[in-house]
């Protein structure tokens, strides 16, 4: 179906409406920022500083103008309202908002300003840009209507995908189709209408329905329909003479560049009953980029769409051989558009000549070979079986010994499930193929190795076109048995399969792919015969030719079904055959193609038939942990909040409204107290005896925090929070009426001092011996990491091992949780305890099996929803911080996630971000936070012997969402408990930026944001020559400055504490250019030597 007109060109668009748009926005924004500042006070004015509300407005506004305008936001590059568009203003406000929690957290204390209130507005900016766009788009689309002239359509669908179809035609005038009415099997959808257009039944409705439509066409509008659905769709329109038309798979569509729904006729792949594998060949075709790759067979019907794909991955030169010349012209064509065959990129040789073709390879020196030159018609090689021996096996045999003499990488030969067990000359030359390149790659040490498929749809001489060209001639169609059953794949699926062979084939094995269930030949004719409306034409039975099976098999005798690394493709290993122990006679005698009498009219395989395979729990092949997943997120700062202390067996302080006990249920305020009411000699302090006590009393004076007080010119509102007036909720107070640390050093230290000792070397010994015990089962389950061209290992490694981290951590925290040594707050650790095993879990079943990522995202957000939910409910704050907690959860563990792409970087990571939210619990009052921060700590840190350097086993999903969940767990817990941003924040700023500007860089050069890559800075510090552990040291240390420089911040005020945050930004700032800073210093030093 064409596109419609789009109506955001520069000509249907005037540039008034673009400066409508720009003054919308902004005025978006001020409407969100009062919004904001109002709910922040609870719609108490008085609290509120209006000259400081109008310069974020102001900040704000020139923020959105700037971003959109560097973003493209107001130049109609996208369709007016479309998902496009709502995507791009989503970056942009969040970038804006950014931006903007920057300036409010280096200034916001001066202005007067909470430093949440970006975080607030922009769920109510962003829905307010939103609603004017729609709102536009509303007024557009109530113009267009269908052409006069439209062809009468019926929809069978009223899903999303049957709406969509809907509302596009509506909208456009030159779609040639006008939806009448549509049919659902879900009876509840009877009398729904969709754009005024009427669910009218269901498919057995169908006759009906077109009759009294008088619609000509029905189009089935289900997304990848499966098979038998459309098989009921056909039978339910047969003699009706209606054409029926469904949409393409959208691997279709994104293979053929459609950007539109285009629509065709339904054709017998889609009724056959065979489900396309997905094997991602994206992911592990690196070994084909840059390299020189040569094609034999390049002019047949797999040759040549393996030369069509392979393009597609930019080798340095595709080498395309073939004795066929009009075959070779005609995939020259296909590919470059012209035929001259005047290029060195055709090259007509046969392979049975072994001297012409070792010429070649010498000359042209192909690093990587598909050997897919073959003869495949069974009947006809029945009868001159030399043919098949001279070029399934000799020519194999001269294409082997040419890629060996010119040291070939990777080998793979196209076989067929004709090879298992065979009964024929075919299959016989087939597998003698498939024991020459399990000789050679033993030989040669290279990967060598052979695919074997079924039946491919369409190809030249295949069943399919045959039965066509019979029904056009009127008949009959021929067929061998009744019973007779094949398997059926695609071309392009068969070609994916050859490929992905080359990247997880090991040398000497037979690549196999499930094929899912097989399918009757009667069927296929029947189904053809029905599609052409020549229900006269006779189907006739011939009877099975010799050696002919009534059921192919998939795997030979003594062969095994493994699937080390996609649960779809099984490795079996192939008999080696010397080339030296050839011989014809002998092949033909032990094939039976040297027989006396009548030849048997059926031959069935003795072999146990397979109807389906099963699946090896995880055993699959994953992309590179190292770049990341699927899906990378931007992050977004967690806002400040007032502080306010515990109370119970460790220090505490009292706020000026009130002190908090918490009894494990809920927090109960209580009479208010002077502020630090105990000291460091006002307890026992049995944890930290001796040494602990000691340090305490040399370092409490460099360590004691002074109290913030609010300027005199904002005290107007601060009557409520006197004793006996309402009390705001402690996350809700104005960020500088609270003490940025209510325990005084020597307090935090002896606290720390008492808990790190046991609680880190528990995590740590737990974390460091247990991958000895995980080690094995991981093996066994086959969870392994394939490398490519974006990773930053070069060989298959053992990942999951994160699994053995989150088990410690969780022990650990467990045990304190236990064990009493947290007195108070138990429902916050319980809270961030359960985060942490939830978010564990769901790495794991990445890990384990995969995970889409709707479903991966849909998962984080619960786990976010649910903590947040019940933390809020734990500690009595105001329900509006629930979104804040889900968007940081999800962040985090995404940004975790991504940031995990070199050895040793999420260990240090995990024990610096635990450390310093130990002190920050410790330095609060708060031992739920100490314990959790020191078993993240250990886990993490015990970790780093068995990842750091060499890297032999990886973290995986599992154990980087624990490291992402646990440390927003804790974030939010301690946040909602009144701890400063300044504690919890600036831990997370280097990994936020290095995403966040890795995010808009490549948003900005359009390239899909959640595919794998390598453009984080750590990557890049690799890049120009420091190693792992000194990329990894990099990001550390960096966190590590900026934390400490954070928490000298806290100390100093006013012009302190704004140079401090001034020094944050700069260090930041070195980080992400060091890369470039090192590059260019090296080229110094280079001109310098030269």
């Amino acid at each position: 179906m064409p596109n419609p007109p789009s109506p955001t060109t520069r000509g249907e668009k005037p540039v008034a409406w673009l400066w409508i748009q720009m003054i919308l926005d902004s005025v978006a924004w001020i409407v969100a920022l009062w919004v904001a500042v109002l709910l922040r006070f609870e719609m108490n004015t008085e609290l509120v500083s209006v000259g400081g509300v109008v310069v974020a407005c102001v900040v704000a506004v020139v923020l959105q103008l700037l971003v959109g305008f560097s973003f493209a936001l107001y130049k109609g590059r996208y369709s007016f309202g479309s998902f496009e568009e709502a995507k791009l203003l989503v970056v942009v406000t969040v970038i804006v908002t950014a931006l903007l929690e920057g300036v409010l957290l280096v200034f916001g204390v001066t202005l007067w300003v909470p430093r949440s209130l970006g975080f607030i507005a922009f769920p109510f900016a962003c829905l307010l840009m939103a609603a004017f766009r729609y709102l536009k788009r509303m007024y557009q689309e109530s113009t267009a209507k269908p052409g006069d002239e439209a062809q009468h359509v019926v929809i069978f669908g009223a899903g999303a995908l049957g709406t969509f179809l809907v509302h596009r035609m509506m909208q456009d005038p030159a779609s040639g189709f006008l939806p009448v009415a549509l049919l659902d099997d879900d009876p509840a959808k009877k009398h729904l209408r969709i754009s005024s257009v009427p669910v009218m039944g269901t498919l057995h409705d169908a006759a009906s329905v077109l009759e009294h439509t008088r619609a000509g066409v029905l189009i089935v509008a289900l997304a990848d329909a499966d098979p038998r659905a459309m098989q009921r769709v056909s039978e339910a329109v047969e003699g009706t003479g209606t054409r029926v038309m469904t949409v393409p798979p959208l691997s279709e569509m994104l293979a053929g560049g459609n950007q539109g729904m285009d629509l065709r006729d339904i054709s017998m792949e889609d009724l056959i009953g065979r489900r396309p594998v997905d094997i991602h060949v994206d992911a592990i075709a690196g070994y084909v980029t840059g390299k020189r790759v040569l094609v034999t067979g390049a002019g047949g019907s797999i040759g040549s769409e393996l030369c069509r794909q392979l393009v597609g991955f930019e080798p340095s030169e595709l080498i395309m051989v073939d004795r066929d010349e009009t075959g070779l012209q005609t995939t020259q064509i296909s590919i470059t558009g012209r035929g001259l065959l005047d290029g060195k990129d055709t090259v007509l040789c046969d392979i049975r000549d072994g001297e012409a073709l070792t010429r070649v390879f010498q000359e042209r020196r192909p690093q990587v070979v598909f050997h897919a030159a073959a003869l495949k018609h069974v009947s006809l090689l029945e009868q001159y079986p030399d043919e098949a021996w001279k070029t399934n096996v000799m020519g194999s045999l001269h294409v082997l010994e040419a890629a060996a003499s010119v040291d070939v990488d990777v080998f793979v030969n196209v076989s067929t499930d004709k090879a298992a067990n065979p009964t024929t000359a075919l299959g016989h030359s087939k597998r003698v193929a498939e024991k020459l390149t399990a000789w050679m790659g033993e030989q040669t040490g290279r990967r060598y190795a052979s695919v074997r498929f079924g039946n491919v749809f369409g190809s030249r001489g295949s069943m399919l076109p045959l039965f066509a060209e019979q029904i056009r001639q009127g008949g009959p169609i021929t067929v061998t048995h009744p019973d007779a059953t094949r398997y059926f794949m695609t071309i392009p699926e068969a070609c994916q399969l050859v490929i992905q062979a080359g990247a997880i084939a090991r040398g000497g094995e037979v690549l196999i792919l499930d094929m899912g269930e097989p399918v009757r030949i009667m069927d296929i004719a029947q189904r053809l015969r029905a599609m052409s409306g020549r229900e006269d034409i006779a189907i006739e039975i011939t009877g099975l030719r010799h050696g002919e099976k009534l059921h192919e098999d998939l795997i030979g005798t003594g062969e095994t079904d493994e699937r080390p690394f996609h649960p779809k493709i099984s490795h079996a290993k192939a008999e080696r055959l010397d080339p030296a122990n050839l011989d014809r006679h002998v092949w033909k005698v032990r094939g039976g193609m040297m027989f006396t009498g009548s030849i048997p009219q059926v031959v069935v395989s003795t072999q146990p038939r397979i109807t389906s395979f099963s699946v090896p729990r995880a055993a699959r092949c994953v992309s590179s942990r190292e770049d990341g997943h699927e899906s990378e997120h931007p992050s977004v700062d967690t806002p400040r909040g007032a502080n306010g202390g515990t109370a119970g067996a460790f220090p505490a302080s009292t706020e000026a409204a009130g002190d908090h006990v918490d009894d494990g249920a809920g927090r109960v305020p209580q009479p208010p107290a002077d502020r630090h009411t105990a000291g460091s000699g006002d307890r026992d302090d049995e944890g930290g005896a001796g040494m602990s006590a000691v340090l305490a009393g040399v370092l409490t004076p460099a360590l004691e925090v002074p109290t913030l007080t609010a300027p005199a010119s904002s005290t107007s509102g601060l009557g409520a929070l006197s004793p006996g007036a309402a009390v705001l909720p402690r996350a809700a107070q104005l960020p500088s009426m609270a003490d940025p640390g209510t325990v005084t050093g020597g307090d935090a230290l002896s606290m720390l001092l008492g808990l790190a000792p046991w609680t880190l070397l528990l995590a740590f010994v737990l974390s460091a011996v247990l991958p000895f015990a995980v080690k094995p089962w991981l093996t066994r389950w086959g969870i392994i990491d394939i490398p490519s061209d974006r990773s930053s290992h070069s060989k298959p490694v053992l990942r999951g091992m994160g699994l053995a981290v989150a088990i410690s951590l969780v022990l650990t925290y467990g045990t304190c949780l236990l064990t009493g040594l947290i007195p108070v707050d138990r429902s916050v650790a319980a809270v961030v305890l359960a985060m942490t095993l939830a978010s564990a879990a769901l790495g794991w079943a990445e890990d384990y099996r995969g995970v889409s990522i709707g479903m991966r995202l849909g998962a984080q957000a619960l786990v976010g929803a649910v903590g947040t939910a019940a933390l809020i409910v734990a500690l009595g704050v105001p329900a509006w911080w629930w979104p804040v907690g889900v968007i940081a959860t999800v962040a985090y563990i995404n940004i975790a996630n991504f940031m995990d792409g070199i050895n040793g970087i999420s260990g240090l990571h995990g024990g610096a971000v635990g450390l310093l939210y130990a002190w920050a619990g410790a330095a609060n009052g708060m031992p739920w936070m100490v314990c959790a921060g020191l078993a993240l700590a250990g886990a993490f840190l015990g970790f780093l012997p068995w990842n750091l350097g060499r890297g032999t086993v990886f973290l995986g999903d599992v154990g980087s969402y624990v490291l992402g969940g646990s440390i927003a767990a804790i974030a939010i817990g301690a946040f909602l408990s009144g701890v400063y941003v300044e504690y919890l924040l600036p831990p997370l700023l280097v990994y936020l930026a290095d995403t966040a500007v890795t995010l808009v860089l490549r948003i900005r050069r359009g390239e899909v944001w959640y595919k794998p890559h390598r453009q984080h800075v750590y990557q890049r510090l690799t890049d120009v020559g420091l190693s792992h552990v000194q990329s990894a040291l990099v990001v550390t240390a960096a966190t590590v400055l900026v934390s400490l420089i954070s928490l000298y911040g806290l100390r100093a005020n006013g012009t302190g504490s704004a140079l401090a945050g001034l020094a944050v930004v700069l260090v930041i700032v070195v980080y992400l250019a060091s890369p470039e800073l090192l590059s260019r210093l090296e080229r110094v030093r280079g001109g310098a030597t030269s």
